[in-house]
C-alpha cells in the first residue's frame, strides 16, 4: 500500500512567506527535466498550493424575481429591487448572517420575468437549478408568484412573495410565504369602510377578466357589502389586450348609476381606467386596492376623492419604518420609497433571520423557522407569524385628495 506523504513541520497554512517558498519548490520540481518528481512530492505540492489559496467566503444566496412589465416596473419592481438592495447592504455591513456558527455574506441574484406565469416559473427554475440560490423573493403579483411558488415548492426552496395577496399563492404549500394581507382581508375591509364610513349604498365594479386578484377582491367585497345592506348594481370585466372591451364595460357601469366603482386593477397616473371613467362621464367615487400606485395618482389629481386600501403608509411613526426610510433615502436620495421597497426589504431580512434561526441556508428548516417566528416588526408592517404562509397583519385606508393623501383609518392585525 502506498504511503501517505508526510506533512512537514513548517506546513504553510498560516504563513504567506512559507506559501511563496513552497510554490518555488513546485516550480523547481517541474523544471528538473524529463525525470518526474516522486508521486508523493506532487501530491504534497498540490495540497500545499490549495492551502495557500484564499479561502472562499460562505454565501447566503437570495434570488430576486422582478417583472419587466412596463406598467409596473417604475412604480413597483424597480423600487422593490432597491428595497432588497438596502437590506442586503445593511446586513453585509453588519457582518452578514451567521448560520450554524459560520458567517455568510449575502448575495442578491436578480432575474427579470415577463408578465406571464410560465415565464415566472422558468426564471424560478433558473435561479434554483443554475444559480443555486438558497431562498427566493418575488415575484410581487399573485399570478406570477403562484407559478414561481410551484417551482419553489417542488424544489424545497423557501420563497417569500412580498405583495402577492391571492389565496392560492400559499394554499397547501409548505415553502411559500406572503407578507401582504390576503385579497379577502382588503375586500372585506374596503366594503366595511364603504358602507359604514362612506355611507355608500350602490356600488359597481370592474376588473381584468384574467386577473385572479381582481376577481377575488370583487367577490369578497360584494359579499361583505351586501351583508351590510349595500347593493351591487353591476359587475363588469374587460380584456386587458382589447381597449374597446374596457370602454364598453365602463359605459355599462355608468349606465347602472352607481355611487362608486371598485377598480382592483393596476392603476397609475396614466391609467386608462381612471381617465376613461372621467372621460365617459362617471363622476362618482372610486374605490381602489393595494395594486394602485397611490403615490403617483395623488400627485396627478386624476382620482380626487378615491379611497384605497394599502399595506402601509410611510407616515406611520413605527421606529422600524422610520429607520428604513432613512436608510433608503441615504442610498437612493432621488427616489421615493414605495410599498414594494419596504416589502422586499422585509423579505430579505426575514429570510436571513430564518436561516440564522434554523442553522441552515435552505430547505424545510428555514421555511418552518420563518413561519413560526411569532411577532416581527418590519418596515412594511408588523407581522404575527402563526405557523402558515399567511402572517396576521394590519391594513391602512387612504383617501386621495388633490395632490396628497390622508390617512382615513389604520387597522390592527386582521385575520
Amino acid at each position: 500500500m502506498a504511503s501517505r506523504p508526510v506533512m512537514p513541520a513548517s506546513w504553510p497554512a498560516t504563513s504567506s512567506a512559507a506559501c511563496v517558498a513552497w510554490r518555488a519548490r513546485v516550480v523547481r520540481e517541474r523544471g528538473r527535466g524529463p525525470a518526474a518528481p516522486a508521486l508523493s512530492t506532487l501530491v504534497l505540492c498540490a495540497l500545499v498550493l490549495a492551502a495557500c489559496r484564499k479561502p472562499r467566503v460562505a454565501e447566503f444566496r437570495i434570488g430576486l424575481i422582478r417583472s419587466m412589465d412596463r406598467g409596473t416596473q417604475r412604480a413597483a419592481d424597480e423600487p422593490g429591487r432597491h428595497g432588497a438592495a438596502v437590506a442586503v447592504g445593511e446586513l453585509n455591513a453588519a457582518g452578514g448572517v451567521r448560520i450554524a456558527g459560520v458567517t455568510h455574506r449575502i448575495v442578491l441574484v436578480e432575474r427579470t420575468t415577463a408578465a406571464r406565469p410560465d415565464a415566472a416559473a422558468s426564471v424560478a427554475r433558473e435561479l434554483v437549478n443554475l444559480e443555486s440560490v438558497d431562498v427566493l423573493v418575488g415575484p410581487n403579483t399573485s399570478a406570477l408568484a403562484e407559478a414561481a411558488g410551484a417551482v419553489a415548492e417542488a424544489a424545497g426552496v423557501p420563497l417569500i412573495a412580498p405583495l402577492a395577496s391571492a389565496a392560492p399563492v400559499t394554499e397547501d404549500r409548505e415553502f411559500v410565504t406572503r407578507l401582504a394581507f390576503l385579497d379577502g382581508v382588503q375586500g372585506r375591509l374596503l366594503a366595511r369602510f364603504a358602507r359604514d364610513s362612506m355611507r355608500l349604498g350602490r356600488v359597481a365594479s370592474m376588473h381584468n377578466a384574467a386577473s385572479i386578484y381582481g376577481r377575488d377582491i370583487v367577490t369578497l367585497f360584494a359579499t361583505e357589502f351586501r351583508s351590510r345592506g349595500g347593493l351591487i348594481v353591476a359587475t363588469e370585466t374587460f380584456d386587458a389586450d382589447d381597449p374597446a372591451s374596457r370602454i364598453r364595460a365602463i359605459r355599462r357601469l355608468a349606465a347602472a348609476r352607481p355611487e362608486a366603482v371598485l377598480l382592483p386593477n393596476f392603476s397609475s397616473a396614466d391609467s386608462l381606467d381612471l381617465r376613461q371613467m372621467r372621460t365617459l362621464g362617471f363622476r362618482g367615487r372610486l374605490l381602489g386596492s393595494d395594486f394602485w400606485d397611490a403615490a403617483a395618482i395623488e400627485r396627478s389629481g386624476i382620482a380626487d376623492g378615491a379611497v384605497v386600501t394599502a399595506n402601509w403608509d410611510r407616515r406611520a411613526e413605527r421606529p422600524e419604518l422610520q429607520a428604513f426610510l432613512r436608510a433608503f433615502s441615504a442610498r437612493y436620495p432621488q427616489e421615493r420609497p414605495r410599498a414594494t421597497s419596504a416589502a422586499n426589504y422585509d423579505a430579505v431580512r426575514l429570510l436571513a433571520a430564518a436561516a440564522a434561526r434554523a442553522g441552515t441556508r435552505s430547505g424545510a428548516p428555514v421555511a418552518r423557522a420563518l413561519r413560526t417566528m411569532g411577532e416581527y416588526a418590519g418596515a412594511f408592517g408588523s407581522y404575527r407569524f402563526i405557523g402558515n404562509g399567511d402572517p396576521v397583519r394590519g391594513a391602512v385606508i387612504l383617501e386621495l385628495r388633490g395632490d396628497s393623501s390622508r390617512l382615513r383609518a389604520l387597522y390592527g392585525p386582521l385575520p
